[in-house]
C-alpha cells in the first residue's frame, strides 16, 4: 500500500495528463479552423486546400463514431466534447499506466 501522499501525487499528475491532453485534442480543431480561415480555401493551390479538407475529416471521424454508436440522429456530436474526452482519456490512460505500473512502488 503506498503512502497516502504519494498515491495524492500520483493521482493529480494523471489529472494534470488528462486535463492536458484535453486542452490538446481540442486546440487541434481550433487551430484547424484558424488554419483554414487563413490558408484552406483554394487561394494557396490546390494542395493546400486538399490537406485542410482531409484534416478536417480525420478531425470528424471520432465524432461521427460516437454519434453512429449511441444513436443519434441529427447531425453529429459536438466535436469539441468529443475530442477533449477523447484526448483526456487516451493521455490519463497513458499517464496512469505510467505512474502505477512503470514507475511502481516507490517503497520497493
Amino acid at each position: 500500500m503506498e503512502h497516502p501522499h504519494i498515491l495524492r501525487k500520483k493521482l493529480l499528475a494523471v489529472l494534470k495528463a488528462a486535463i492536458l491532453g484535453a486542452a490538446l485534442f481540442d486546440a487541434m480543431i481550433v487551430v484547424y479552423n484558424l488554419a483554414y480561415n487563413i490558408w484552406g480555401q483554394g487561394h494557396s493551390g490546390a494542395f493546400v486546400h486538399d490537406f485542410f479538407i482531409g484534416l478536417g475529416f480525420l478531425l470528424a471521424i471520432p465524432s461521427g463514431y460516437v454519434t453512429s454508436a449511441i444513436g443519434f440522429e441529427g447531425g453529429l456530436v459536438n466535436e469539441y466534447v468529443v475530442n477533449g474526452l477523447l484526448g483526456a482519456f487516451l493521455f490519463g490512460l497513458i499517464s496512469g499506466f505510467w505512474q502505477f505500473v512503470v514507475k511502481g512502488d516507490p517503497q520497493k
